[in-house]
Order: structure tokens, then sequence, then C-alpha cells
């Protein structure tokens, strides 16, 4: 178990004994946790595991063939020759252990094969935060790459679709400090974010604008939020680039709630004058409306 835990933890391949073991839910967690890490990056691994879930295809229902064709199609378009699983593990593979097992190595699969595209140039860690964004807001404040949502969309807890085994080893990858504290950000980890983005934020080689605002996101939300330091960090992003949206959303946000009126409209019709029609828009003007009716 040592050895497995091991060639886990230096990234090694999965061997087929390793596989089965997984398949049957006879590693121990820390090694399986491990394992799953490995399979994100790995296209070899994923296929192994698909080909052994193939053997016993008579336990596969229809959700979990239809996941298994999409890789098989996916890895044929790619040229990858699958590799022969071990058969004196398959004969010990009993039907009801693949059956307790198999569902939530599909959820797995299923996972790595909706989510990361093969080839992608991004890291794991860039890959997690995209989706995170894409699925949920998790604040009133705009990250950078946020896709719009309703505020009153705005999740309570932290928005996370990896998979229970897999969070909280994806930061372990190639990703810059930007995206480690993005995805710490996007859960909601407020202390390991700053941490992160302060990091980006000293780069030397310069610092884009994004990275002062996702930092000036950090601490608008941090308890107690330091509201100081976000406006310094919204104002960085604008002095690098005067139209940079999420900045000036957020500025007027921050002002919104410091009660500083006049800035409020001064960057809400700013805002305006470069995006008019998008939701970003609307929710201002719908705010903006809100606050102008008599009380």
């Amino acid at each position: 178990m040592n050895d497995r835990r091991a060639a886990a933890n230096r990234g090694e391949c999965l061997t087929d004994e390793s596989i089965t073991d997984y398949l049957e839910g006879s590693l121990d967690p820390v090694v399986r946790t491990a394992f799953e890490t490995h399979l994100v990056s790995c296209d070899t691994c994923r296929k192994n595991l698909a080909l052994f879930m193939r053997v016993l295809r008579a336990d596969v229902g229809p959700e979990e063939e239809a996941v298994l064709s999409q890789l098989e199609q996916l890895w044929a378009d790619r040229k990858l020759q699958p590799l022969p699983p071990a058969k004196r593990r398959v004969a010990h593979f009993w039907p009801f252990a693949y059956a307790a097992a198999g569902v939530a190595a599909l959820l797995v699969i299923a996972f790595l094969v909706g989510v990361f595209p093969f080839g992608s140039e991004l890291s794991t860690t860039a890959q997690i935060n995209l989706v995170m964004l894409e699925k949920s807001r998790p604040f009133e404040p705009r990250v950078v790459g946020q896709v719009y949502m309703s505020v009153d969309e705005v999740t309570r807890s932290a928005a996370d679709p990896v998979p229970g085994a897999l969070a909280g080893e994806m930061t372990e990858d190639s990703a810059d400090a930007y995206e480690h504290g993005r995805y710490f950000l996007l859960r909601k980890d407020y202390a390991k974010a700053v941490k992160y983005l302060r990091d980006a934020v000293a780069d030397p080689k310069g610092v884009p604008p994004d990275v002062h605002n996702d930092l000036g996101v950090a601490y608008m939300q941090s308890q107690p939020a330091n509201e100081r330091e976000a406006e310094a960090e919204f104002k960085s992003a604008l002095q690098r680039s005067p139209s940079h949206l999420p900045a000036l959303f957020n500025l007027s946000v921050l002002y919104s709630r410091l009660g500083r009126v006049e800035e409020v409209r001064q960057r809400r019709q700013q805002y305006l004058a470069l995006d008019p029609d998008s939701g970003w828009a609307q929710e201002i003007q719908k705010l903006a409306e809100g606050e102008s009716q008599p009380r």
C-alpha cells in the first residue's frame, strides 16, 4: 500500500492491480484521492480505467455506456491504442463489487470528459475555475471570466462542481499563483485567496488588470471586509485598463455598500457607457431604478 501511495504522489501511472482495487473500492482514502487526482491529467490511465469497466459491460447501464462510448470516440479521434487489461485480476473482479464502485468511478470519468478538454493548455486548476464560474455566481462582486447570473442567484455556499474526492487536490498542479488564488476565492476561502493573489500581484514581470480585480474581490468579501485595499486594487486594474468592466462594476458595488452615492452614480455611468446591453448592465440599471424610488 505504501508503494502505491508513493507512486501516486509521484504522479506515476496506475497499475492494472491498482485500477481494479480502485473499482472494487479497496484502496484507502488517501491513495484513492491521489489516484483520482492523477486521473485528471493522464489520458492513459483514464483510458485503462474505462477498458477495465468495459470488461464487465453486462453491469453497465445506459448512462454508463454513453460515457464509455464517448471516451472511446475521443481516444479514437486522437489515435490512441488501448492497452489490454491484466486477465489475472479480472477473473477475481466480482460483478457485485463492480456494481458498488462502478457508478462512482464513472462519475469521475464523466467529470473528466465533460470538464477537461483533452489536450487543453490550461492547468487543471484554471479549468476548474472556469467551470465554477460557468455554474454559479458565488457573490455579488464580479470575478474576471464570470458568466452573468442574476444577483438573486448568488450561492450561499462555496461553488465547487468537483467530485468530493478530487476537491482540495486540484491546486497541486502547474497553475500559477493567480489561478490558485482564484480557486480559493471561488470556494470562499478568502484568507488563502488573498495570500495567493497578493503573490500574483507581486510578480516582477508585470501584473494584468485581472489580477488586481480579483484580489480586490477577495479583500471585499473577506470577513471583516477590507474596503480600502479592495478600492485600491480595483483602481489599479483601471489604471492598467480604463475600460476594465469587472473593476468598474465592482467599484459601483463597493461604493454602494459604503454609501458613497455620487461615486456609485459615476461608476455606473462609466460602466453603462462601455457595456449598455449585457446582464451586468441590466443589473446596474435595475439597482439604480430601485434606489431612485421614493421610500
